[in-house]
């Protein structure tokens, strides 16, 4: 599935990549230093931004983070063409992170966010071709 951007919309998505990289290293190093509840909010950044890139068309220009899932789940959730892994992942990300900022005092597994952080990789890089 190939993504029809003009040269504006791949300027910004290529930036979302870049901030979604970055937030991607921060977790990894998060994760490493037994940070488990800061290493969520950052990937879930990072899903976020692959996220928004993904939907360039779709979004204004300052989305909100439920505008964003919304959208998600309505353009590529049942879609046979994109791997509902992530539209799943960006979610539970988006409601671990809403827990654990606001409601709960208990970490994730590590092994968890360690996977997480390689499947966003993975879904980077496959955005980057897509537009």
């Amino acid at each position: 599935m190939k993504l029809n951007y003009d040269i504006r919309q791949r300027k910004k998505a290529s930036t979302l990549l870049a901030l979604a990289s970055t937030e991607i290293e921060a977790a990894n190093a998060l994760i490493e230093m037994k940070l488990f509840r800061e290493a969520v909010v950052h990937l879930y950044f990072a899903s976020f931004y692959v996220s928004q890139s993904l939907l360039r068309q779709k979004l204004g220009a300052k989305p909100s983070h439920p505008a964003v899932e919304s959208q998600l789940h309505k353009v590529y959730g049942r879609s046979p063409d994109f791997p509902r892994r992530y539209v799943e992942l960006h979610s539970r990300l988006h409601k671990l992170r809403t827990e654990i900022h606001y409601r709960s005092a208990r970490s994730p597994q590590p092994s968890t966010l360690r996977r997480d952080a390689r499947y966003l990789v993975t879904a980077i890089g496959g955005s980057c071709g897509r537009f």
